[in-house]
């Protein structure tokens, strides 16, 4: 139980200094689609990715969800890549806008996941001076235009 909580310690301290640059929530969506659109075949996991930009709640849900899975050895309450709202991707067409301006900030990432059209809006707020996501919602879309499905991480994460 001990080394669990070494391994998220650490975790969390790795990925920290990795966000230490970045002060805007667009810069925050932008650094997190980095990875995915170089031409490597890996990313790091999505929730790894998420969680030194994290509020204390989302944060929170997070480390309940990897305490989970390094206690069973499965999957607990996500089972897909919510950054780009699929198991794999191809991604292409991506497009990070949002009004900063607002005490709340939403920032949404557009794109094509191979021909599927998303919507990931990354809900942002200010905990001691700087920003952070507070929730993820991502979108999928049906070739007509309607919506397909809409998932919220943090009630994802809540849920196991």
């Amino acid at each position: 139980m001990r080394s669990m909580f070494v391994i998220i310690f650490l975790l969390i301290a790795s990925v920290s200094s990795f966000a230490a640059g970045v002060s805007s929530p667009t810069q925050i969506v932008q650094n997190l689609y980095k990875p995915y659109l170089s031409n490597s075949s890996h990313a790091p996991s999505a929730l790894e990715s998420i969680l030194p930009y994290a509020s204390q709640s989302l944060k929170a849900a997070i480390l309940k969800n990897e305490e989970c899975e390094l206690r069973t050895h499965e999957i607990c309450s996500i089972d897909f890549d919510i950054i780009v709202n699929g198991q794999d991707w191809q991604l292409s067409n991506l497009s990070v806008s949002g009004n900063e301006k607002v005490s709340a900030p939403a920032i949404q990432a557009k794109f094509l996941n191979f021909e599927t059209k998303n919507k990931v809006i990354y809900y942002f707020i200010r905990e001691n001076g700087n920003w952070k996501i507070n929730e993820v919602e991502a979108i999928s879309y049906k070739a007509d235009g309607s919506v397909d499905y809409s998932v919220k991480l943090k009630h994802e994460l809540n849920a196991q």
